[in-house]
């Protein structure tokens, strides 16, 4: 017994090692007026080292209707892979077939790097038929991606606008 307590009395102190930070959140688009958009996203977790970037993506869809497809197969094989329902693997690059993964990172843009989490564009043409991907980066590397954004086009864009406008009257 006398040993319970003494094992018990001693005071253990660990440090847990840092690591890449997580991914950022989905990025939103936010319509400041006609000719100002606003994409943001939260911020990630830093992991024990400080967020030293920001790396913001973005991808033209010229069919929509093959995104749509192309988002569907990925969702499947993430469901299908994934034992471990904890996680969310839709956007992983790593839950993707090599050609799919090789054919869509050939098409991705960088728009910003930075320790904003937020982007402000003055041209529709920047996120009309676009889709947005962010991630962040540390002393310890970049983490992975966030999930990708819904798909912007001029005619939701539109509307909000419209609704913006409605209830600012």
């Amino acid at each position: 017994a006398a040993f319970a307590s003494a094992v018990s009395a001693q005071k253990i102190e660990f440090e847990t090692l840092g690591d890449k930070p997580s991914p950022p959140g989905k990025p939103v688009i936010d319509f400041l007026n006609e000719n100002v958009y606003k994409i943001m996203w939260n911020q990630s977790k830093d992991n024990g080292a400080p967020i030293v970037n920001y790396t913001l993506e973005s991808m033209k869809i010229h069919n929509p209707h093959e995104w749509d497809n192309e988002k569907r197969t990925r969702r499947k094989r993430s469901v299908d892979d994934s034992n471990d329902i904890s996680q969310d693997h839709f956007e992983e690059a790593t839950d993707m077939p090599n050609d799919i993964d090789d054919k869509m990172e050939e098409k991705w843009i960088e728009l910003y790097t930075g320790l904003e989490n937020h982007l402000i564009l003055t041209k529709l043409e920047q996120i009309d038929q676009h889709v947005f991907r962010v991630k962040a980066m540390n002393n310890y590397g970049w983490g992975l991606y966030s999930p990708i954004s819904d798909l912007i086009n001029s005619t939701m864009i539109q509307h909000k606008l419209r609704m913006k406008a409605e209830t600012a009257s």
